[in-house]
């Protein structure tokens, strides 16, 4: 048995030192080459912790502000807590040629999404941007949880 294993680990080594050995150079295509290669596209999932601390009790901060009004004295539009967990699963990117023979990105649209407490705790307008949150002043907020899918593509060309 030792012989055997032995055996198939040379001519997997010899089988990957020849994969290693074939090679191609890049080769430059001009625009109309370029636009002739075709392949799968690529797919992107995603999986987004952001302030994550959050979802075990942590305390929410003022992590976007937004300044509006009076220069010299603004107030602002804070956004506590910012955070939660999405997923995004299959979203796709395509090079496609159109009917009228332009060429676009097909961005396709993830087939799965998924949140759970993905959104913002609390929202204010207040003087001081760093000040913490009252939960008098505050204007609510929106989180989302659940999942769903999509179907579809956005369409993206140069003009």
């Amino acid at each position: 048995m030792g012989r055997a294993l032995l055996l198939h680990a040379g001519l997997l080594m010899a089988l990957l030192s020849l994969v290693g050995s074939v090679r191609a150079a890049p080769q430059a295509l001009d625009d109309e080459a370029l636009s002739d290669v075709r392949g799968a596209g690529l797919g992107v999932g995603v999986h987004l912790e952001l302030n994550s601390g959050l979802l075990t009790g942590g305390i929410p901060m003022p992590n976007l502000a937004a300044a509006f009004g009076d220069a010299t004295q603004p107030n602002y539009l804070v956004m506590y807590g910012v955070g939660g967990i999405m997923d995004l699963y299959a979203v796709t990117l395509n090079a496609v040629t159109a009917s009228d023979g332009t060429n676009q990105l097909a961005l396709g649209l993830p087939s799965f999404v998924g949140f759970d407490d993905f959104g913002v705790r609390a929202i204010s307008v207040q003087s001081d941007p760093t000040a913490p949150l009252s939960m008098a002043s505050s204007l609510g907020g929106i989180t989302l949880n659940g999942s769903g899918a999509m179907t579809g593509r956005v369409l993206l060309w140069a003009r």
